[in-house]
């Protein structure tokens, strides 16, 4: 058997704010449930003075998947460092001037038809085209 690693990183709170890792058919769950305030934090980390205090979820989920709920619900801001970070394979984490890589791969979803929402200027259309 192959263990899978998946990290859900939900944008909305839910009933799984009650599940914090899971391990179904052999496959180790890690769930986060981020609200936009918190996204660029949860997800690129956070360093303070030189010291992690926030390790990204980008770095536990290296070589692994995350799956982005919602993505529509993100700011602009939001939009483009994930854009940057898709077309690079590296981000930086808040208050580091030092890049660093990962090799998660990125699973996105909506309710909403995306097209519309770059239509209407809602969402990047770069970030339309890497997802």
């Amino acid at each position: 058997m192959v263990s899978i690693g998946v990290t859900l990183i939900l944008q909305n709170t839910c009933a799984l704010e009650l599940i914090a890792n899971a391990t179904v058919n052999n496959m180790n769950i890690k769930f986060f449930i981020i609200k936009d305030q918190n996204f660029e934090s949860t997800f690129f980390g956070e360093e303070k003075n030189g010291q992690k205090t926030v390790i990204a979820a980008l770095e536990l989920a290296d070589k692994g998947t995350i799956v982005l709920k919602n993505i529509d619900a993100l700011s602009f801001e939001n939009q483009g460092k994930l854009s940057q970070f898709l077309k690079e394979r590296r981000a930086f984490s808040l208050g580091s001037q030092i890049p660093y890589k990962s090799n998660a791969r990125i699973i996105s979803s909506s309710k909403k038809d995306l097209n519309q929402l770059v239509s209407e200027g809602k969402l990047l259309e770069e970030l339309y085209y890497l997802i």
